[in-house]
């Protein structure tokens, strides 16, 4: 297939696409996000849990160890903490 746009393909190993401005190797910004937060560099990470995250999530192993949004990079809520704090929110508002 095609690759990333704006990069090329640099076939000396380990064999990446380039971006051809900068010359990084291509990432994904998922996985640039997920490199930054591996877990030898955090002293007491917390273990992923098992099964899959939500949707356009990462896992954070950083304490409290939070599924985090790979674009917004917000600590995930269940949809009911959200509708929760909304309703409280609205609540107080109308008082």
């Amino acid at each position: 297939g095609r690759g990333p746009r704006n990069h090329f393909w640099d076939p000396r190993p380990p064999g990446v696409w380039r971006h051809n401005e900068s010359n990084e190797p291509y990432q994904s910004r998922a996985a640039a996000r997920r490199a930054s937060v591996a877990t030898d560099d955090v002293p007491d990470a917390v273990p992923r849990p098992p099964g899959r995250g939500p949707r356009n999530h990462f896992w954070d192993p950083r304490p409290p160890g939070v599924w985090r949004h790979n674009e917004s990079n917000e600590p995930n809520q269940r949809r009911a903490a959200r509708l929760t704090s909304a309703r409280g929110r609205h609540a107080a508002a109308v008082r």
